[in-house]
């Protein structure tokens, strides 16, 4: 009896051993799996990120810009471009010296618009695109074609 005594803790004791070194096995897999899970979340969350950072809309083109055309009359040769949106509606305005032109059938794209405008009763038809605070592009007309340049107003 007193044999057992001695070997009984010891069996006790290797079973409990074992049984601890399962537990352990079994929380370092849930570790692994939980760390598997972070670093994944972790990085989906940047890929998504970098997604959301492009730009996507024409708001960038909204603003006031004062532009210069080359090889037309002088009293179309500068100017301002006016470009605002009223709701989700795009509007062009350009101010010369006599007068006003509203732009028509505006339309935009990424940072780029489109739009006619009508000169002594011919339609132009101007394309720009907005690049940082420079505009560019040009106006399609009866009289040609010719490119327009500019910079944003501060």
């Amino acid at each position: 009896m007193g044999r057992l005594n001695i070997l009984l803790p010891k069996f006790i004791w290797c079973n409990l051993k074992i049984y601890n070194m399962k537990r352990l096995i079994e929380k370092s897999k849930i570790i692994t799996i939980v760390l598997f899970l972070l670093t994944t979340s972790f990085t989906w969350s940047s890929i998504n990120e970098i997604m959301i950072d492009v730009p996507v809309s024409g708001e960038d083109l909204i603003g006031t810009y004062d532009y210069t055309v080359d090889g037309v009359p002088y009293e179309y040769s500068k100017g301002v471009i006016i470009i605002g949106k009223q709701k989700a509606v795009y509007t062009v305005k350009i101010k010369l010296d006599n007068g006003e032109l509203n732009g028509e059938d505006v339309k935009v794209e990424g940072n780029s618009i489109t739009f006619n405008v009508f000169i002594e009763g011919r339609a132009v038809a101007v394309e720009l695109t907005v690049e940082g605070d420079g505009i560019s592009g040009e106006s399609n007309s009866y009289d040609g074609t010719f490119m327009i340049k500019g910079k944003r107003r501060a």
